[in-house]
């Protein structure tokens, strides 16, 4: 026979254990010395947004999960407002999220107009703050082998973290974007940006950035092939979108973003115009587009059901099959951009 009983928390020490162990190695905190000298400055803060109890630097904090001894959990579901005077420390990687977080609530603590603030979140993109990610992670890592501060450095170790990410045979502009990124969270005055930049310069010299392509695909292999896709009433919606794209891409040369975002109420025909195929394109399949558009303003929107607008990758990828099956080699040619057909 099984019966439950009662077993008091403090005695519950086998079921409770994982839960208790506290993992010291995982957690980081700026060091006590240097978080009170700044303290002297600034003021005593109220409250440790990314804290747990093992770190926390004031008797009010936040942590990322669950914590008996946090106040809430969770900074970013916080407004950060001028009246909330916080110190954080949080993880590297999340470093460009908390700026644009502080942009967004309290324009990085200065007056700003509140027309402009837009303006400033708009300054970073989410794909480059995704790309600044990996800098803070490998600058974490960097400052903790030389034992260094991640805020407080000198134009030395900037460059000689650039050097070493150089060393590793990345290219040019790979190394320009460390830079930018550590520019976002180091005070770096004029005359460091200059031997930074002097650095830069000789990077380049010795690894000089050149064309993806040093020779050309003819055009005609690609247009005789899409050529036999007529008449245009009798294709498949597939075929339809894929010689869309692939005639555009072939006649602008832009590069897939901006063939994406071609809207229909921006499309001017002229008697002239050398867009003919794109005029006869949207009479011929004018009743098919009606039907499946909706309120799509998008010109290239997906075949298949429900029909949205189009992403690069899929605009991409239509392309680069086109080019696969006319005999075009795309281990060589990328389908980003049709500017090396000649």
């Amino acid at each position: 026979m099984l019966y439950a009983t009662y077993i008091a928390s403090k005695e519950s020490t086998v079921a409770d254990e994982q839960s208790r162990m506290l993992y010291i190695d995982s957690e980081c905190s700026l060091n006590n010395n240097i978080y009170l000298k700044t303290a002297s400055v600034f003021g005593k803060p109220d409250i440790d947004l990314f804290a747990s109890r093992l770190n926390n630097k004031c008797d009010d904090y936040v942590s990322w999960m669950q914590d008996q001894g946090a106040v809430k959990s969770d900074a970013f579901a916080m407004m950060w407002d001028k009246s909330l005077n916080f110190y954080t420390f949080p993880p590297f990687a999340i470093i460009g999220r908390i700026l644009k977080k502080i942009v967004e609530d309290r324009s990085m603590g200065r007056e700003s107009p509140e027309d402009a603030l837009p303006l400033m979140v708009n300054s970073i993109s989410k794909s480059t703050l995704q790309q600044y990610c990996g800098t803070f992670r490998k600058w974490w890592a960097y400052c903790m082998q030389q034992k260094i501060d991640v805020y407080t450095v000198t134009v030395g170790s900037v460059i000689f973290f650039l050097k070493e990410i150089f060393s590793t045979k990345v290219s040019y502009a790979t190394l320009n974007s460390h830079k930018s990124a550590l520019a976002l969270i180091l005070d770096i005055s004029n005359s460091d940006d200059i031997l930074i930049k002097r650095f830069l310069k000789g990077a380049f010299r010795e690894r000089p950035s050149f064309p993806r392509y040093n020779e050309t695909w003819d055009p005609f292999i690609v247009l005789n092939y899409i050529k036999e896709w007529y008449p245009l009433k009798n294709l498949s919606l597939e075929k339809l979108v894929k010689k869309l794209v692939v005639l555009i891409a072939l006649a602008s040369g832009q590069r897939i973003q901006t063939i994406s975002k071609i809207n229909i109420k921006n499309i001017k025909i002229n008697k002239n115009s050398v867009d003919i195929y794109f005029t006869d394109m949207l009479k011929t399949s004018s009743k098919v587009s009606q039907s499946i558009r909706k309120e799509e303003s998008y010109l290239i929107l997906t075949y298949r059901k429900p029909c949205t607008r189009a992403s690069t990758q899929s605009i991409s990828r239509w392309i680069k099959d086109v080019m696969r099956s006319s005999g075009i080699d795309t281990t060589i040619f990328k389908s980003l951009r049709l500017h090396h057909a000649y």
